[in-house]
């Protein structure tokens, strides 16, 4: 079943990073709706727009059917995504993706991004979320996109495959920041954690005309940390770090603080202040008067106070950044940064105190209005401690206060607020340990004050759902138009969360990592159980591990044998499989003769120069198909339609049977002098009926046939679906054919996978004339069930044949085995992606049935061999294609 998908990003609905992976995501049958940026939004991270984002709606614009562009930041475009458009007929999507992002997202980048923060917002509605971003190489995001597309296909049909009934895509209420590198062949993978370490620095620092401005400063030298995101991703590895879009520190943090600071706040018995360097920060500007009194009452405890504080107010900006040059100016009090509130700490800390003036603490506030619960992350305030203690170790407070401001300031609960704070700050500097620090290494604090609150009534808190006033999106009423609003409280059923308890009239202090990073282990368990890749150990298989896909595909030519021609006294003729032998160059083509001339041939293929013209095949030798006692098969009793060559050197063969004789279908193993050795059982769900109830269709049985390269897999695949599993090809519909995979050691199946055909190509002339559509070969690329499909669609009155080349991958595929139907079943079904559409080439096309890998072509890409099955009709040719492939691979046993 499809994944109601909503796509976001931060780079604009429009981008090609989106485009790519919403192309990707329909192509594999998702139902996906695009509701991102109307413009470019990068490095907004939390924003909701500033202070005047609740002031005027915003436009929604149905660019394309189902697809919207939002006039508003990341965040907002999700909201909007959630709350205002009908997407999913009532039901929320299984999950939210933002991305893919132009250039990646790690460490220090996680908290400004606009792609992350797009995906937390619905982590905060317990929506499963993944932001997916690219790195470059020399420039070019091509490869990086390409491969986020089909590594997150791929990702999430792993998902899906794992998924309990009724159970979340990610469980947790989590999600993934996964970064792909630029190069076209990645490294690995690594399961990560967020830490410090990015794929580069952007110091801010004051440039030549007077304004300041950061710098790109690349990380040149990673740490090798096997588990940090940058440092893997700068190795060339996919990163994936769990997140759950929630800053609170520990469990451990907070009982931690609990224990050192309980009865010990607003008793007024102040400890002696010791000598501290304070940076005063907020959102609301280096003028407010929560600011002010602030600075005044730690002045007055002998602080060394200096202010470093927007110009102007900032609220609502959350962690994004500034990214224009922009002004500085020194005042009486310290500094007045043109900047966010996030950019306005860089700029503290890079260019303005540093060195012996480098703050001990910021402090972040007073700001009139509290910051609680999933809401906090768009207040500027608390971003401005979330870049202090994430990006500088710096130990830091986000204060909050509830106010009255009906009458202009409120300046009674500022004050209060004010003294509650220098009180805390004495505390943690009365217990601080041996080494002198406030707070522990990476840790925060976030404090909300309701108004009178009792100072020693202090609830240590973490955060969740519940706060003060909810945030959403909502309709005006004017088609095209959403508004952000605020609603009532949330209540949650924990009392320890900030929103409810400071709803109960306490003072919340809350501990907090600054780090969207997911705490619970089981969420890197689950990803890595997922992937195959333990948490700590990044493997070096390439994108897929133990899967090969295939990059690229050219056409070299082809050559073709008119009706009539013979070898050895037999026509060449009815060539409907192909197989190659490495270890002596030669090829082997199967002739689907019913008669007891049943028969391959071998021959050479001439592609030396790296094209295949007229005069480049050459029969070598027949060889008619035995019995185990030497004698020929009888007339009409077999129909050869696949062939496959093992790495024992046998050769296995499918045969369609006869439905309208009641002949079941056979896969059979013979020796190269085409002598059978051996018979697989074949389930009774295949054997042909005469009410046809049940069983192979005449002439739509077995026909592709495929051994994985380490000989231990064979496929057999059915051309059309059984009586009982649906109809068959249609103009308007395909049908579910079914791929059986055998144990060639054991020799009985193992499982059956559900393989979806494409539609007719054309409507027959006259309307009621034969027409057909099927998979007609297949040929595994790995050991994973990854494989080349063919399908050929045939029309009568239309000239040729229509002829498609999929990449099909089983892995995630459920095993159908166990349905002796698939009518009306939820399955799975094998993914297939398209490679080429053979139209493309601008040839007529024959009955184009069998293909094999032939030789390693002199530029090290693989040949791909194609032949037409002429059906032995003067009106036919015996058509050979070739094609070279660039197949990648995740490890030297596959192809």
């Amino acid at each position: 079943m499809s994944l109601n998908i909503l796509l976001t990003n931060d780079d604009g609905y429009d981008s090609p990073g989106l485009i790519a992976l919403y192309d990707a995501l329909k192509a594999a049958g998702e139902n996906v709706h695009i509701v991102a940026p109307a413009a470019n939004q990068s490095a907004q991270g939390s924003s909701l727009g500033g202070p005047t984002a609740f002031d005027e709606p915003f436009a929604v614009t149905e660019f394309s059917p189902g697809n919207y562009a939002v006039d508003g930041r990341p965040v907002t475009a999700t909201l909007v995504g959630l709350d205002v458009l009908d997407l999913f007929g009532g039901e929320a999507p299984d999950i939210v993706i933002s991305g893919t992002n132009r250039g990646d997202n790690t460490g220090e980048s996680e908290n400004i991004s606009g792609t992350v923060n797009a995906a937390v917002a619905a982590l905060q509605r317990s929506i499963p979320a993944i932001a997916l971003s690219a790195g470059s190489e020399d420039g070019s995001y091509d490869a990086a996109f390409a491969n986020s597309a089909e590594f997150l296909v791929s990702l999430l049909d792993k998902l899906e495959a794992a998924r309990p009934e009724g159970g979340a895509l990610i469980p947790g209420g989590e999600g993934l920041s996964i970064n792909i590198p630029g190069t076209a062949d990645p490294l690995g993978l690594a399961i990560t954690r967020i830490d410090q370490e990015s794929s580069a620095g952007y110091p801010i620092g004051e440039k030549p005309n007077g304004l300041y401005n950061s710098t790109f400063t690349p990380n040149t030298d990673p740490s090798g940390n096997p588990i940090s995101e940058g440092s893997q991703f700068l190795e060339g590895r996919v990163t994936l770090s769990p997140i759950d879009g929630n800053w609170t520190a520990s469990e451990q943090q907070r009982l931690a603080l609990e224990d050192r600071l309980d009865g010990k706040l607003g008793d007024w018995d102040r400890p002696e202040a010791q000598p501290l360097k304070v940076m005063l920060v907020n959102e609301e500007g280096a003028d407010a008067p929560g600011l002010e009194l602030l600075r005044e009452t730690l002045l007055d405890l002998g602080y060394e106070v200096t202010v470093v504080a927007p110009a102007s107010a900032q609220d609502g900006l959350g962690t994004a950044l500034t990214l224009t040059d922009f002004a500085v100016e020194h005042t009486a009090d310290g500094y007045a940064v043109a900047a966010t509130p996030s950019t306005t700490v860089y700029t503290g800390l890079d260019a303005l105190l540093t060195g012996e003036a480098r703050p001990d603490l910021i402090v972040s506030g007073i700001d009139g209005g509290p910051s609680l619960g999933h809401e906090g992350v768009t207040s500027g305030t608390l971003a401005a401690a979330v870049a202090g203690v994430f990006n500088y170790g710096v130990p830091s407070i986000a204060v909050s206060t509830e106010v009255d401001s009906s009458h202009g300031t409120d300046w009674c609960s500022l004050w209060h607020a004010s003294q509650i704070t220098a009180d805390l700050i004495l505390e943690l500097q009365a217990t601080a340990g041996a080494d002198g620090m406030l707070l522990p290494t990476g840790v925060g604090l976030n404090v909300n004050i309701p108004r009178y609150a009792d100072p020693s009534d202090v609830v240590f808190t973490r955060i969740d759902a519940a706060t003060d006033h909810e945030l959403h999106a909502a309709g005006t009423g004017t088609a095209g138009e959403a508004k952000l609003e605020f609603g009532g409280p949330v209540v949650t059923d924990d009392p320890l969360a900030e929103g409810n308890a400071f709803a109960a009239g306490h003072i919340t202090v809350t501990p907090i990592d600054a780090n969207y990073g997911a705490q619970e282990f089981g969420a890197y368990d689950f990803i890595g159980d997922l992937l195959g890749v333990q948490f700590g150990r990044p493997t070096s298989t390439g994108l897929f591990p133990g899967e090969a896909r295939v990059g690229g595909i050219e056409f070299l030519g082809e050559s073709d044998i008119g009706f009539g021609h013979g070898f050895g006294g037999l026509q060449i003729g009815g060539l409907s499989a192909i197989t190659w032998d490495a270890a002596t160059g030669q090829y082997y083509a199967l002739s689907d003769d019913r008669s007891t001339d049943a028969r391959f041939f071998t021959l050479d293929i001439g592609l030396e120069d790296g094209a295949l013209s007229q005069g480049d095949i050459a029969f070598k030798g027949v060889h008619r198909l035995g019995q185990e006692d030497g004698q020929h098969f009888p007339a009409n009793s077999l129909d050869p339609e696949g062939l496959a060559l093992a790495p024992d050197g046998t050769l296995y063969l499918s045969f369609e049977g006869d439905a309208s004789q009641l002949v079941p279908p056979l896969v059979a193993q013979f020796d190269l002098t085409g002598q059978r050795i051996a018979e697989l059982p074949v389930d009774g769900k295949f054997t042909p009926t005469a009410d046809e109830s049940s069983g192979i269709r005449n002439n739509l049985a077995f026909e592709g046939l495929a051994v994985t390269p380490d000989g231990k897999t064979l496929f057999v695949g059915t051309e059309d679906a059984l009586y009982q599993d649906g109809p068959n090809a249609t103009v308007n519909a395909g049908s579910p054919t079914r791929i059986l995979a055998y144990d060639t050691a054991a020799g009985h199946e193992t499982a059956e996978y559900a393989y979806l055909t494409d539609p007719i190509a054309h409507a027959p002339v006259p309307g009621d004339a034969f027409a057909t559509n099927g998979l007609v070969e297949l040929l595994a690329l790995d050991n994973q069930g990854t494989m080349l499909a063919l399908e050929r669609s045939f029309s009568t009155g239309i000239a040729g044949n229509d002829i498609r080349l999929y990449m099909v991958r089983t892995e995630d595929a459920t095993d159908v085995s166990g349905l002796p139907a698939l009518d009306g079943q939820d399955y799975i079904p094998a993914q297939k992606t398209l490679l080429l559409d053979l139209d493309d080439l601008g040839i007529t096309l024959d009955n184009i049935e069998g293909m094999t890998f032939g030789p390693d072509l002199a530029d090290g890409r693989k040949s791909l061999v194609m032949v037409a099955d002429d059906n032995f009709s003067d009106t036919q040719v015996t058509q050979f294609l070739a094609f070279a492939l660039d197949v990648k691979t995740g490890s030297a046993d596959l192809l």
